[in-house]
């Protein structure tokens, strides 16, 4: 009995024990995670030139940080969106009445048409901001924990997001002019007024994007999905939309004709979508499917219509260019 009693004494010390030591590490662990994280922090802090090659050491350390400590990646997505932001943010209008009542973004900057879009640099990002952008792009969303990338009010003029994984990412009022975004996951993301002239979204995934006044003047959008997308008032112009999916995407006032060119849209998928008051001037519209579409006020006079699907098309007495 004696004998009995100390080995069930021995093996709840040892368990005891083994608690002990377990805690103990997992204090140690988190002790190195926040050290780790202070110092990135810090490095990514120091500006000019000089100090280039210490804030790219500590975005990748960030990254690794967010690998070995899941539970912290949502910080280390606000971290580095802040940094992008901050390191390179669109210009604002001097005159602070002119942006009286604009609404504000996370830094308490005026967002809107006190961003002066047009005077980004032509050059592509830094190489510290690339980076940033690169260990966003390839992060493992699972643990975002709800932690969009905001890089809202942003100049990212030909920045290289070839299949970033960017859903639900916050990107207005951003310049993304010439962007690669080839193959990107974009579902859910907001892009009102963004620039995105000239950009590469070829098999990009735009479901349920909000493009409100995006320019997307000449953009590569051939075998993008844009189901559901939200296009009202962009500025399409010569973009590139062969065989993409647009299927029940909203285009009410959506300019296709911008200073009479041709927007290219041969086997693309507009069915059911809302084209009300759209321009389609001149539109080539060769195999286009619009089954089920309102074109409601649309203007189509003069577009190429070969093989075109207009089955339970809407249209009204403002339609104009009817060729069925």
């Amino acid at each position: 009995m004696i004998t009995a009693l100390t080995a069930v004494g021995a093996l709840v010390f040892t368990g005891l024990s083994l608690n002990a030591t377990r805690q103990q590490v997992a204090v140690a662990e988190q002790s190195q995670v926040t050290d780790r994280y202070t110092k990135a922090v810090e490095q990514l802090d120091r500006g000019g030139d000089d100090h280039l090659q210490v804030r790219l050491g500590a975005i990748y350390g960030l990254e690794r940080l967010a690998q070995d400590s899941p539970r912290d990646q949502p910080t280390i997505i606000e971290v580095l969106s802040a940094f992008i932001r901050t390191s390179s943010p669109v210009p604002i209008i001097p005159t602070p009445q002119a942006c009286k009542g604009e609404a504000l973004d996370s830094t308490n900057q005026p967002l809107g048409p006190c961003r002066e879009l047009h005077l980004c640099p032509e050059k592509p990002p830094s190489s510290d901001i690339q980076a940033a952008l690169t260990v966003l792009g390839r992060r493992n969303a699972a643990y975002d924990n709800h932690t969009p990338v905001d890089l809202r009010g942003t100049c990212l003029r030909r920045a290289q997001l070839h299949g970033a994984n960017l859903s639900g990412a916050r990107l207005d009022w951003t310049n993304l002019l010439f962007a690669d975004l080839s193959g990107a996951d974009l579902t859910g993301a907001t892009l009102s007024h963004t620039y995105l002239g000239d950009s590469n979204l070829t098999h990009a995934d735009l479901s349920r994007v909000d493009l409100t006044r995006a320019l997307l003047f000449a953009a590569s959008l051939s075998d993008a999905t844009l189901v559901g997308a939200n296009l009202t008032h962009a500025e399409l112009g010569y973009a590139k939309l062969q065989r993409a999916n647009l299927t029940r995407a909203d285009l009410r006032g959506a300019d296709l004709t911008t200073a009479g060119s041709t927007p290219e849209l041969p086997s693309a998928d507009l069915s059911h979508a809302n084209l009300t008051d759209a321009r389609l001037e001149d539109s080539y519209l060769n195999r286009v499917n619009l089954t089920g579409a309102n074109l409601s006020g649309a203007d189509l006079t003069g577009a190429y219509h070969h093989s075109t699907n207009v089955t339970d098309v809407q249209t009204d007495a403002q339609t104009r260019g009817k060729w069925w």
